[in-house]
């Protein structure tokens, strides 16, 4: 599944997809652990995409470190190249 995840991290949308279903998946399995931090993930992710945008005077977070203190990991979200999430092309649904 990691190996799946890691090859969505171009695509926003498919990653939002697969991480709403992992956590889905965990939920049913009564590992709501583990589904909470897929959700957290999509948050970052969102975060991260809406981050990019202009919002005018609403209050965005910076991104996905908005949530570093939350999970170790969770910078995997960060677009970190434009390659990664492009502001200006549809993406994230």
């Amino acid at each position: 599944m990691f190996r799946i995840a890691k090859g969505y991290q171009t695509n926003p949308d498919l990653r939002l997809t697969w991480l709403i279903n992992i956590a889905n998946k965990h939920a049913e399995r009564e590992n709501y652990a583990e589904a909470a931090q897929c959700i957290l993930h999509c948050a970052a992710l969102v975060v991260e995409y809406l981050s990019m945008r202009s919002f005018g005077e609403y209050s965005i977070p910076k991104g996905a470190v908005a949530f570093e203190e939350l999970s170790e990991n969770i910078l995997e979200e960060s677009a970190t190249s434009d390659d990664v999430i492009s502001p200006d092309n549809d993406g994230l649904l």
